[in-house]
């Protein structure tokens, strides 16, 4: 990491150094023939058709993710949380546009992939290969989406992180302005896992906010997302590479980042102990998921294999004070309910009603034990308790009047408690 933040500063360095010869608009005006020519973004840049420019970076990887990824780049043993198979050759994608919204008129200027490279099981550091492809002249856009589609391939397995609702639908709107398809196969988009994971924690799950507390990521000199399309304008007005440097660098930041996240989830969805380091990033100690949701998580999307091992954490961890005392024992116990029930499992959807009712004490959690009392355990006076109880802290409403009123019908009719 710290190798190509000081690449990227080097980059930024030489365009501020070189850009007063390099003319004064994007597109500059020839000395000789007065006939425009397109400025590239920076030296490093090769020009793959007339206003398009390519380039290409590698960085490697932490170490403790070796074991994820093999020699030939492909990404293994993924959760089936994720819903992308066992494995996958990943495209981490990420696109800046000339517009903030995902409209017809919104250029997809700036589209960048990531690969993973390398790998070995034995512990060597894997890497990502970081490609970049900027659109310099908006009238070589056709060229552009074509150098585009052949940079993805075929049959991507793209990741993302809120991709569903912006990348991927703005690559498909400037490939149909083009008369193409974007190609399209296997999709992952890490923000949804990420909010059920982190949000009861971190609260906002932007992506640079996420890399703080969840990955322990700083960038430098990074400029905020909601300039880019500005800068980009700027730069087409004036042809000044130092302009656009910090957007490019920026770009290089979300792909890199992403592939830490996509990374760091599939670490942490897996039920097996963590690596050494695993709560440690590079500026130091991050947040970890919310437990709770995570067990939610596994038992809902998960292997079968996982379904057993997270009934047993759930059971272990509500006999413990701390699973039992906190918020973190409320979810719990919701979890434990779904299981409860899927197993019939009587006794621990009884445990775990009481302990929301005693916890969280809500109407709903009232009404949910008092049903349970009534019909599965016939223990009417006991039901009509809890409904009183309610009523008394809560207020009564006609759903409880009606609870009360039939349980005092089957005491009289059957007694205290059914047999």
């Amino acid at each position: 990491m710290a190798d190509l933040y000081e690449r990227l500063r080097r980059i930024r360095e030489q365009q501020r150094r070189g850009a007063g010869s390099s003319g004064g608009s994007a597109v500059a005006r020839s000395a000789s023939a007065g006939v425009p020519r397109v400025v590239p973004p920076g030296p490093e840049w090769q020009e793959r058709s007339p206003g398009v420019y390519y380039r290409s970076l590698s960085e490697a990887l932490p170490r403790r993710y070796a074991h994820q990824i093999s020699p030939g780049g492909v990404w293994g043993g993924l959760s089936p949380v994720f819903r992308a198979g066992e494995t996958c050759l990943p495209l981490f994608l990420d696109v800046e546009t000339s517009g903030l919204s995902g409209g017809s008129g919104s250029v997809a200027f700036l589209v960048g992939v990531g690969r993973f490279e390398g790998g070995d099981p034995g512990g060597s550091a894997p890497r990502l290969r970081v490609e970049q492809l900027f659109l310099a002249d908006l009238g070589a856009e056709g060229g552009y989406v074509g150098e585009l589609h052949r940079l993805l391939g075929e049959s991507p397995c793209y990741v993302t992180y809120n991709g569903a609702s912006f990348d991927i639908p703005v690559l498909r709107t400037r490939a149909i302005m083009t008369r193409r398809v974007l190609p399209e196969d296997r999709h992952l988009d890490l923000l949804p896992v990420t909010r059920r994971l982190f949000s009861p924690v971190i609260g906002s799950c932007r992506l640079s906010l996420v890399e703080e507390a969840v990955l322990g990521l700083r960038r430098h000199e990074d400029i905020p997302g909601s300039q880019v399309p500005e800068r980009y304008q700027e730069y087409l007005r004036r042809g000044d590479p130092r302009v656009i440097s910090s957007v490019l660098a920026h770009h290089v930041y979300d792909i890199l980042h992403l592939a830490f996240l996509a990374l760091h989830l599939n670490e942490v969805l897996s039920l097996s102990p963590p690596p050494p380091g695993a709560g440690e990033g590079p500026a130091g100690p991050v947040s970890g998921p919310d437990e709770a949701a995570r067990l939610r998580l596994l038992w809902e999307r998960g292997s079968s294999a996982d379904r057993d091992l997270v009934a047993e954490r759930v059971q272990d961890l509500l006999a413990s004070p701390d699973g039992r005392c906190s918020s973190l024992g409320q979810g719990l116990a919701d979890l434990q309910i779904l299981i409860a029930r899927s197993r019939q499992d009587w006794s621990a959807l009884e445990s775990a009603l009481w302990l929301l009712y005693r916890q969280r004490g809500s109407r709903g959690d009232a009404v949910a034990l008092a049903k349970f009392l009534e019909h599965r355990q016939g223990r009417f006076c006991q039901a009509l308790q809890v409904v009183i109880t309610a009523a008394e802290l809560r207020g009564w409403d006609p759903d409880l009047e009606h609870r009360a009123a039939r349980l005092r019908r089957k005491i009289e009719r059957f007694g205290e408690q059914k047999t």
